[in-house]
């Protein structure tokens, strides 16, 4: 029996044991309750494409997800095909996995670490996500400018001796895997903060279109790559495209969040049933009456 085996029967039997059952309410009920969540969620979804901060924010769903397919199958694949390396190229192809995850964990343990001293001295967080927005656009550009100069051009669709502009090294290999780790760690984390501060009413339906769109850019990645067979540097360049437009539409929309909040017409003004505001209205004759005696 494999561990990944081992651990989807283990997660299955949790997720059994957390499930409470429901007397008062049917299997047929349960689904028809389901199927019209997911239509009110549906319809929520293309209501909120009408969005100018959601549109633009297709641009970064698709950057995370070709992201995440390059560096989970793509980048792996480079270095493998990396003749250069000799026998250590698929044992560089493994290692370079495990660096990703040491980057991505190494970033949350930074934010974690300076968010609570920026917290300390300012209690406002506002200025926080475009400085992890900027250092992940900055770490993830230097990873690609890596890539570019030591990666064979040919390597993600054969094995080559090919040398690119630098020899391929394996210290750079493996820093790059971590820096993709660690800058893709800020986006991410960036784009779920936005989504649940930008869209607090329609939070399922805005974590529908990231996943979506976040779906098409990784099959953008494997059909590309596999079937148009696009070369290393035309990979690195377009990742590199729509990580920049990814970095301008988070200062486009904190600046519409920003003018949005500012503006006197976004305040929420809670909603009131009848009985209430009839109630508000006799307390409020009640205290003019008093008012008026005194």
């Amino acid at each position: 029996m494999s561990i990944l085996t081992l651990i989807s029967i283990v997660g299955s039997a949790c997720f059994l044991c957390t499930v409470t059952s429901r007397n008062d309410e049917t299997l047929l009920t349960r689904v028809k309750n389901g199927l019209q969540i997911s239509l009110d969620t549906a319809i929520e979804t293309r209501q909120l494409v009408t969005s100018l901060q959601a549109v633009l924010l297709i641009i970064v769903y698709l950057y995370t997800g070709i992201v995440q397919s390059f560096f989970m199958v793509i980048y792996g694949t480079c270095v493998g095909q990396t003749l250069y390396f000799g026998k250590d190229a698929k044992w560089l192809a493994g290692v370079s996995g495990i660096f990703l995850g040491a980057g991505q964990v190494s970033a949350a343990v930074f934010r974690l670490a300076f968010s609570a001293l920026y917290l300390a001295k300012k209690p406002t967080a506002k200025c926080l996500q475009l400085f992890y927005v900027i250092v992940g656009f900055n770490l993830f550009s230097i990873a690609m400018l890596l890539i570019f100069l030591y990666l064979p051009d040919e390597s993600p669709n054969m094995a080559t001796n090919e040398v690119s502009f630098l020899e391929p090294n394996k210290f750079v290999a493996l820093l790059s895997s971590f820096l993709l780790g660690f800058s893709d760690c800020f986006f991410q984390t960036e784009v779920f903060n936005y989504i649940g501060a930008a869209f607090t009413a329609s939070t399922p339906s805005a974590m529908a279109m990231f996943s979506f769109f976040q779906a098409v850019g990784g099959t953008f990645v494997f059909l590309y790559t596999y079937y148009f067979q696009f070369s290393l540097r035309a990979q690195v360049f377009i990742m590199e495209a729509l990580s920049l437009s990814s970095l301008i539409v988070f200062f486009i929309n904190n600046y519409l969040r920003s003018n949005t909040e500012a503006s006197p017409d976004a305040v929420d003004i809670p909603a009131f049933n009848k009985s209430e505001l009839s109630s508000i209205n006799v307390k409020s004759r009640s205290q003019l009456d008093l008012e008026t005696v005194a």
